[in-house]
């Protein structure tokens, strides 16, 4: 399944929502075998001998970025320009996963990324993708969990998003997640296809 989406315009495969419950925020930490590391970085083992990490991304990770979208012809990619205006908001925060020997060295290329807008209380969350070489490693999984933590520590009880109606493999995934249809725009991307309204509300 090729993971990605994006809030605000029409998206190839995954996100957006309302109400995720404790059993399931406790379910997605203990499937991905998260462990916090020094700064702010989390790290897992999506599959077997493969550790990955989680961090904040920064300008310098853009062109990597917008490698991985150019990657799916038909998403609504930000592209360099775009990107590099998200690390100018100050509301923005991107993260990215890498697939590492271990969790203090070895750092390789990025292999996906989340992007979304802290604005308390509530999360907006725009783009999510994965690299096509790493799919079906937990990656997406591991970005949402990391933005849930995002959530909870900037006191956010909510995350929302948009995903256009023919994206089932986005829509799945964020049923999964225990995201909720809450409504729905017509003719939202391009002036033809509906968007879907999903939130997920989350447990304190």
């Amino acid at each position: 399944m090729a993971l990605c989406s994006s809030a605000s315009t029409e998206m190839p495969v995954v996100e957006n929502t309302s109400k995720l419950s404790e059993a399931t925020a406790k379910t997605a930490k203990s499937n991905n075998k998260f462990f916090l590391l020094w700064g702010g970085s989390t790290c897992y083992k999506p599959a077997a001998n493969l550790t990955m990490n989680i961090r904040k991304l920064f300008k310098e990770d853009v062109e990597s970025l917008a490698e991985i979208e150019a990657q799916y012809p038909d998403y609504p990619a930000w592209r360099v320009k775009g990107l590099k205006a998200e690390f100018e908001n100050k509301h923005s925060i991107t993260l990215g996963a890498e697939y590492e020997s271990n969790c203090e060295d070895g750092k390789k290329s990025i292999k996906g990324f989340i992007n979304f807008w802290i604005l308390p209380p509530s999360i907006q969350l725009n783009a999510i993708i994965v690299s096509r070489d790493s799919l079906r490693n937990k990656i997406a999984s591991g970005l949402m969990s990391k933005m849930l933590e995002y959530a909870k520590k900037n006191s956010c009880s909510e995350i929302d998003l948009e995903v256009n109606v023919k994206n089932k493999a986005a829509v799945s995934f964020y049923n999964k997640m225990g995201f909720k249809k809450v409504g729905q725009r017509e003719k939202f991307y391009n002036g033809k296809d509906d968007a879907i309204l999903m939130k997920l509300q989350i447990a304190r």
